[in-house]
């Protein structure tokens, strides 16, 4: 059995346990890597690397981490076939600068991960030194996954690259086979899974449950998830509204936030970030028969449409509010989208659909030339 090395964050903690502490998706995604991953060809073996801390003069680490990271890689290259590389990019990129060369100086297969869905807006603001590593980082790589379908064009625009996509999934096992109908109770139940910050629109989304209880509807709105500074201010200084019940359930275990999903109709993602990558509490969402609503950033359009979901204008309570009320007032119809979502999931984003597309490209990633390649992409 050949051995892949998947260099990735050392935050096992929190593949399965905290979730919406802020935490980029790529860490739930390693999660699901190493505990869904089986074959009968490869062997995936984390290899883990540092991670940011908040400790002061962090920056002063930077160069201590960087060899400890890529020491890490050298040490147990021995005996693997190839490294799958989860890239982080930013100031990362010296560290993944670092490991490309390594692993073309001694002949390990490299596969770059872009999981990510602001990759393409950092690179083209990124400096002319940090543009030149990322570019030896993609011309090292043997083979090139996306998170996106959007990046497919851009890699091989910019980098003359073919790469191959490969989306965020859910290990299959977790998927249910039946799940509670949404939208049976008078009250209309309304969750946001995630970092509770400015960029995820969540004021937008608690002044637009607001507007939608003004109108005479019953709404709970239960926040899951670490609060910015900032906006547990701004939540500290709001007054009670009749109507409505706001939860401020703060950071909880994965596994409680699939219960919340079963307890909650309607999941609202009114994110402004226009780097939003294809989200897992989406795919949870879509898995869990819920009623989506979420704006059209980064690669969510390239997952829903209308029939499976409701968009909403980014930074619009009022949107919002409309979406909501429509909901409440159509419930067949939004039913009949969350049963498209669910289906969608099982179809294309599951770990059973998935995990064999990975190994079709771990083998072409350890072929050797000459060898006959020619599995499908």
């Amino acid at each position: 059995m050949e051995r892949i090395l998947l260099n990735t964050p050392d935050a096992k903690p929190i593949w399965n346990a905290a979730y919406g502490e802020g935490h980029g998706g790529y860490v739930r995604m390693a999660g699901v890597l190493l505990t869904t991953f089986a074959s009968d060809e490869f062997e995936l073996v984390p290899c883990f690397h540092s991670v940011r801390t908040k400790r002061p003069l962090e920056v002063l680490r930077l160069p201590f981490r960087l060899v400890m990271d890529v020491a890490r890689v050298a040490r147990r290259a021995g005996g693997a076939a190839a490294l799958h590389m989860t890239l982080q990019y930013r100031r990362a990129i010296y560290r993944e600068f670092s490991i490309a060369a390594l692993t073309r100086l001694i002949g390990l297969p490299l596969l770059v991960d872009v999981r990510a869905g602001q990759f393409r807006t950092w690179y083209e603001s990124a400096s002319r030194l940090e543009r030149r590593l990322t570019r030896f980082l993609i011309e090292a790589a043997k083979e090139i996954t996306v998170e996106g379908r959007p990046y497919l064009e851009f890699i091989k625009t910019e980098f003359g690259r073919e790469a191959t996509y490969l989306p965020n999934f859910v290990p299959s096992d977790e998927i249910p086979e039946v799940v509670p109908q949404k939208c049976l109770s008078d009250r209309l139940n309304v969750l946001f899974a995630g970092y509770c910050y400015d960029g995820k629109g969540v004021k937008e989304l608690v002044a637009g449950c607001s507007r939608a209880a003004s109108d005479s509807r019953s709404l709970k709105l239960t926040l899951a998830g670490t609060e910015a500074d900032e906006f547990a201010v701004w939540m500290d200084g709001r007054a009670a509204q009749d109507g409505l019940e706001i939860v401020r359930a703060g950071l909880q275990s994965h596994d409680r936030v699939l219960e919340l999903y079963d307890d909650h109709d309607v999941f609202c993602l009114p994110t402004r970030h226009a780097g939003e990558g294809h989200s897992n509490a989406i795919n949870e969402a879509m898995m869990k028969g819920m009623v989506i609503v979420t704006t059209r950033h980064g690669f969510i359009p390239e997952v829903l449409n209308e029939e499976s979901c409701y968009f909403v204008e980014t930074n619009s309570a009022q949107s919002i509010a409309e979406a909501l009320s429509n909901i409440d007032a159509n419930r067949d119809q939004a039913r009949a989208k969350a049963q498209i979502a669910r289906s969608l999931l099982q179809q294309e984003y599951s770990s059973d659909i998935q995990i064999p597309v990975l190994e079709t490209i771990y083998r072409r990633l350890v072929s050797r030339p000459g060898e006959d390649n020619r599995s499908e992409n």
